[in-house]
This record gives C-alpha cells, sequence and structure tokens, in this order.
C-alpha cells in the first residue's frame, strides 16, 4: 500500500498532505536499487519496551531530507494546538542544523534538554542528555500519535529513519547494522544503533527479519519492492549477499 492511500481527507485535515508524494520519491530515488543485506536480518533481536526505554532512540533528533523537514514542519505550525494538548511545547524551529563536533552534518530534528525526572537505568553514558521535540514523556512519537488521530497511517508523518529504525538504509545498502558495523562509530563515540534497546543482539530474540516485517514491508510498498522476499532469497541461499558498506 503506498503512501498516497493514507493521505488525510479534507474533512481531517484541510491541508491534503501533498508533500506526501516528495517524501515518497526522495525514498524512491534513495531505495529503488539499494541491494539489502538479507543475511544481517539473521540477527536475533526483540523490539524493545517503551515503558523501559521511553524512546531512547530519540535522544539526539534525527537527521532528515529537504522532503522531510517541508513536511514536518508544515504539520508542526499547522497543528500546533493539537500538539500543546499532547503536552508538547515545540520551538519555532523544528528541524535545524545539525553537527557532529564542529562539522555540520546536515538538518535534524531540533531537541530539548532532559527533564529531571527523565532519568532511566541503562541510559547510555555516551549519549547526550537530549531528546527530539516531538517526543512526548513517556516516549511515544508526537507525530506518529498525530498520524493515528488523523486516521492516517501512523507512520505517514515519521521521518524514515524513525520508523525504519533500527533498519539503516546508510552506506549503500539496506541493512541490520551490529556491534561491528555500527553506522554512527568513529573514534570519539561508541556508536548509536547498536546501544539502543531495540538495536541490540537478543540471544531469546527472534530473526530480525521477523522482528521487523512491518518495517521491511511499509518500506517495500514505498519503493515498489518486496523486501521480504529477497530477505527470505539470502536467506536460503537463492541470491548473493549484498556487499560491505
Amino acid at each position: 500500500m503506498s503512501a498516497k492511500t493514507f493521505v488525510p481527507s479534507p474533512q481531517i485535515w484541510r491541508n491534503k498532505m501533498s508533500f506526501a508524494d516528495d517524501i515518497e520519491a526522495s525514498l524512491r530515488q534513495k531505495c529503488a536499487t539499494l541491494p539489502i543485506d538479507g543475511k544481517s536480518f539473521q540477527r536475533r533481536m526483540a523490539r524493545c519496551s517503551l515503558p523501559d526505554c521511553r524512546g531512547m532512540c530519540c535522544y539526539d533528533g534525527v537527521h532528515v531530507d529537504a522532503p522531510t523537514e517541508a513536511a514536518i514542519t508544515v504539520i508542526a505550525s499547522a497543528r500546533r494546538s493539537a500538539f500543546e494538548a499532547m503536552g508538547l511545547a515545540l520551538p519555532d524551529a523544528v528541524v535545524v542544523d545539525g553537527f557532529v563536533g564542529d562539522v555540520l552534518s546536515g538538518r535534524k530534528t531540533a531537541t530539548r534538554p532532559w527533564a529531571a525526572d527523565e532519568a532511566m537505568p541503562g541510559f547510555p553514558t555516551h549519549f547526550e542528555r537530549t531528546f527530539c521535540v516531538f517526543r512526548l514523556d513517556d516516549g511515544r512519537c508526537g507525530l506518529q500519535v498525530m498520524a493515528m488521530q488523523d486516521g492516517v497511517h501512523p507512520w505517514a508523518y515519521k521521518p524514515s529513519a524513525c520508523w525504519l529504525f533500527p533498519i539503516s538504509i546508510r552506506g549503500d545498502v539496506i541493512r541490520i547494522c551490529d556491534e561491528t558495523n555500527d553506522p554512527s562509530r568513529y573514534e570519539a563515540y561508541k556508536g548509536f544503533v547498536s546501544y539502543t534497546g531495540c538495536g541490540q543482539t537478543c540471544a531469546d530474540g527472534a530473526p530480525a527479519a521477523e522482528v521487523f516485517t512491518d518495517e521491511l514491508r511499509y518500506l517495500g510498498d514505498l519503493i515498489g519492492r518486496d523486501l521480504i522476499a529477497e530477505v527470505n532469497d539470502q536467506i536460503s541461499a537463492k541470491s548473493p549477499p549484498a556487499p560491505d558498506c
């Protein structure tokens, strides 16, 4: 099912989310021909428990492309009172410049500092004590809650990196990264994906292809591919693995 299916009707929201086409086109351009590392989806994993992690993956906001920036900027402006009713006092600029050290890393959602009562056990020590401005106090995503209130797909308003997490579409391949190839690991930073609850290996979990079936299906629908079949083919050794990043 394509993103167009989930565009709100005028009765739900006067702005018919015309930017959905741009977001879908951007994803297709980026992912339509990307190889998928099916064997990485054999790693045993488990979805995190939101009451325990409280949206740990939201800690530093998320990088967004131009169509997504335009979309969430429109949503934040048009629905500011609805976000306030959720308990989110959004800043004027919900997307800002992001930096790795002093180097500009692109555009990302703005963040706010932790509130005094938001400390959580097991929070990685190298993570900043911040959260995305769209994160609710209980860890839910305000953009997802808004979409559900509007009667559209829960991920219709969320940046793709958020609803895909921990699946990565960085490094010219679609894969589940692990402790050895975490794309955010560098000399001064231990890593990101592999330190979050749902990004870690879980010996008692299920293969990632089963855990994240919904994400694979949704991405496949958007870009016109059966990613689940591609993963299963590789696991069955019917097609070669994707190249390394």
